[in-house]
């Protein structure tokens, strides 16, 4: 799911997805199971009481990461905000776009 939405970015942006694959390859690969379908669940229905939303993919990024205890890399770092146990890291893209930085 991380990869997919780094190279929808990607493309979007006129990035080389070959730069994308370059710096995601020493991210850690995770095998969804079923506790990361519980996961899912429960961040959904927490932003559903308190009457947020976010994207599909983003409710799967926020609920991984909040299970597995890694922070979630993202340009939309508002859409994240205020989600209990998931720690944030901005970036934006420098030079010719294919560096993904810290702000």
């Amino acid at each position: 799911m991380m990869e997919a939405e780094f190279l929808h970015g990607a493309v979007y942006l006129h990035v080389p997805p070959a730069a994308v694959h370059r710096f995601l390859r020493p991210s850690p690969r995770l095998r969804l199971v079923r506790r990361h379908l519980l996961a899912y669940a429960e961040v959904a229905a927490a932003l559903q009481r308190a009457g947020r939303t976010i994207g599909v993919a983003d409710l799967w990024l926020a609920a991984t990461a909040r299970l597995e205890n890694l922070p979630v890399l993202t340009r939309n770092v508002k859409h994240f905000e205020n989600e209990p146990g998931v720690q944030v890291v901005g970036y934006h893209l420098i030079g010719t776009g294919t560096i993904p930085v810290p702000p």
